[in-house]
């Protein structure tokens, strides 16, 4: 069973209220420091375009594509010499 709380700034709640024994709020905070993790590792990795590059490619694989195509030639160019 999936519960779902929603706690409004404005609402009256206690948190000592009895919870669904699914629900562990000993655990809640473990998990928001988990997210922020997992989403600094996705800032890590992401790369920013500028607006210049950004306007000839309307999709990242459009530009992975061109990187890859670049890698290939510039290995080729590399065997020919």
């Amino acid at each position: 069973m999936n519960d779902k709380i929603t706690i409004l700034e404005d609402d009256d709640y206690d948190l000592s209220d009895d919870l669904p024994p699914s629900l562990d709020l000993e655990n809640m905070p473990r998990a928001v420091e988990q997210e922020r993790k997992y989403r600094e590792r996705a800032r890590q990795k992401m790369i920013r375009l500028t607006p210049d590059v950004a306007e000839v490619f309307d999709s990242s694989d459009a530009v992975n594509e061109a990187l890859r195509t670049l890698i290939r030639l510039n290995r080729a160019g590399h065997k020919a010499a």
